[in-house]
């Protein structure tokens, strides 16, 4: 869901910050979660550390593991392709295409190789690489957070995206053929999604719930509103193993909310809705939201309903 330029600034804090995850990980407030985490694998942890130096998409040095720490757009699912067998893939990505991240998908299923997923997995990671894998490890320095409220109906994204305002009888019918290309291109996130799920064997619930709680969550904070396409959600331990707990192998304890310690290398690029929801910098500034408070603040904020 990210161009390559937008995510440029995101790749830049991703070792500095899965290093951080290494430092804590044995505080993560996911204490209140009601999945039993596994214990990490120091071998594993080796290579993880390794592979979240070590940009780009290969073999680890000295192994048979492959480390794809890349964006997802074409270029990069041409290089996985031509990379032989491997006996286990660690994962980390901030995002990129849809369409490319349902073919990546198909072909780590193919290879149905053991995948880790550490560090962060944005955006179209978590909406569409993790779903279907077969034999699924979740690493402790793992951060999966969805990209964006995806499910609105056309009313609703209306009244969103024109600050109150609602559509006139014609807009709806131009709307309901299929004629708003605004409305199609944001619709279109969703589409992707739900026809991958499905064709996984994934309930839809995986993101629609997610994109309530965002939601919810954005309505719900009283300082501003930004385009239902620049909010973020983290899924928490429970909501993955909810939802493809039978495809989880290993699951450690990582990243289950904002305010959450093995979070706070992470905190500074974006501002807190609530424990689960955050707003990029960037997309809080150009959309003329005040000063950021602290982060305590917003998510206090963000329990009062408007």
């Amino acid at each position: 869901m990210f161009g390559k330029s937008k995510m440029s600034g995101v790749r830049c804090f991703l070792t500095a910050l899965c290093l951080a995850f290494m430092a804590v990980s044995g505080l993560s407030a996911a204490a209140q979660s009601n999945v039993k985490f596994d214990d990490g694998l120091p071998q594993i942890d080796r290579q993880v550390s390794e592979c979240l130096r070590q940009k780009g998409i290969g073999f680890l040095p000295r192994t048979d593991v492959i480390c794809y720490n890349a964006m997802i757009f074409p270029d990069h699912l041409k290089r996985l392709k031509t990379l032989p067998q491997a006996r286990r893939i660690i994962f980390t990505s901030s995002g990129g295409n849809m369409l490319v991240a349902r073919r990546m998908n198909e072909e780590l299923r193919r290879r149905d190789t053991p995948v880790t997923i550490a560090g962060p997995c944005l955006s179209s990671c978590a909406m569409l690489i993790i779903p279907g894998l077969n034999r699924l490890h979740i690493h402790k320095t793992a951060l999966i957070a969805s990209h964006g409220i995806t499910n609105l109906g056309f009313d609703d994204w209306y009244v969103w995206e024109h600050q109150g305002r609602r559509p006139s009888a014609m807009q709806r019918a131009s709307a309901s053929i299929g004629m708003d290309d605004d409305y199609m291109f944001y619709k279109s996130a969703n589409v992707h999604v739900e026809q991958h799920l499905k064709s996984v064997g994934v309930d839809v619930g995986y993101i629609n719930r997610i994109s309530d709680r965002m939601s919810l969550d954005a309505r719900r904070f009283r300082d501003c509103l930004v385009k239902p396409s620049d909010y973020w959600t983290i899924m928490t331990p429970d909501h993955i193993q909810a939802y493809l707990g039978r495809s989880v192998v290993r699951m450690e304890r990582f990243v289950s909310g904002w305010s959450d310690p093995l979070n706070r290398a992470y905190t500074h690029i974006g501002v807190a809705i609530s424990d689960q929801s955050y707003i990029m910098h960037e997309e809080y500034a150009s959309a003329g939201c005040p000063p950021q408070r602290s982060a305590g603040a917003s998510i206090m904020a963000s329990n009062t309903v408007r």
